[in-house]
């Protein structure tokens, strides 16, 4: 646990992440340190750790609910401190794939409770639309961990966006943790056999398996990551957010709240896809059927 900037007049934040500071929370700090308010930030890390978390909560429990603004990253972290009970201080979650599906929030334009915060995924019609003008794909796999509570939402997002545009979606099981990793090898190598595209939604549990998603899948299907980590660990492409505009917007959200504007009105802010960053890793060879110059003009960052 660390604090900065502390005094008796400040504001308190309670920063409370899964797995140490990402390039969100840096920029979430540097976006409310130039801002003209006292602000005091009291940051803990679960370092992966729910058990750790839970603790964390309940011994410190005044503290925190005596807050101005709890800020979590993540949705194991925002639906823990959802379960603990802020008790009406307002909570800015950041890096959450789908507020509304996992229940943070009624709705993204009137969330409905004392939270409100920030997406870490593009809408995915749009997403899939500009894939369609620089890659040729007709059957998409999507992989699906039903231990995490966002993976079979964002299967069935993914059919509603696609069905518009005339593409096939095969969702595929895969929980990497299971006990049984080279069974679901051979069940997930032949699932993917008959498809041209594999998509990653933003599940944790795959961060770490991308390389073997890749591994497994068909070598003329381009692979695609929702979030950028997945990219130089296997995804040929990612269509997703940078990190540091989304702690800038978290920033904003609570200066907004500490002038007193109550979250449940304070709509979730998406990224549009005007404002994505697209990676493509050039050393996949999959890239090779990707045409850059189709999507030139989005392209941020190539690795």
């Amino acid at each position: 646990m660390s604090e900065v900037s502390a005094s008796e007049d400040e504001a308190n934040i309670i920063m409370l992440t899964w797995r140490g500071k990402t390039a969100a929370e840096v920029a979430f700090e540097e976006a409310l340190a130039a801002s003209n308010k006292k602000i005091r930030i009291t940051h803990f890390d679960a370092g992966r750790d729910r058990r750790a978390l839970g603790e964390y909560l309940h011994s410190n429990e005044a503290e925190i609910r005596s807050a101005d603004v709890v800020y979590t990253f993540g949705t194991l972290t925002a639906r823990t401190v959802k379960a603990f009970g802020l008790k009406g201080v307002p909570h800015v979650f950041n890096i959450v794939a789908d507020p509304v599906g996992t229940g943070l929030v009624d709705s993204l334009d009137n969330p409905g409770a004392d939270r409100t915060g920030a997406k870490n995924t593009v809408p995915l019609r749009p997403v899939f639309e500009v894939l369609c003008a620089a890659t040729p794909f007709s059957k998409v796999a999507v992989l699906f961990d039903p231990r995490e509570v966002t993976s079979e939402a964002q299967v069935f997002q993914l059919e509603e966006a696609l069905a518009p545009l005339g593409k096939a979606v095969k969702p595929v099981r895969f929980v990497p943790d299971a006990g049984n990793l080279s069974n679901q090898t051979d069940y997930i190598r032949n699932q993917l056999s008959d498809v041209d595209l594999v998509y990653i939604p933003a599940v944790s549990s795959y961060v770490g398996q991308t390389g073997l998603i890749s591994e497994v899948s068909p070598k003329d299907a381009v692979i695609v990551g929702a979030i950028e980590a997945y990219v130089g660990k296997g995804a040929t492409i990612a269509i997703g957010v940078d990190y540091s505009e989304r702690g800038r917007t978290a920033a904003e959200m609570v200066l907004t709240i500490l002038d007193g504007v109550s979250p449940e009105v304070l709509p979730v802010r998406e990224v549009a896809i005007e404002d994505a960053i697209i990676v493509i890793d050039q050393d996949e060879p999959r890239s090779k059927k990707i045409d850059v110059d189709a999507i030139e003009g989005m392209v941020r960052v190539i690795q």
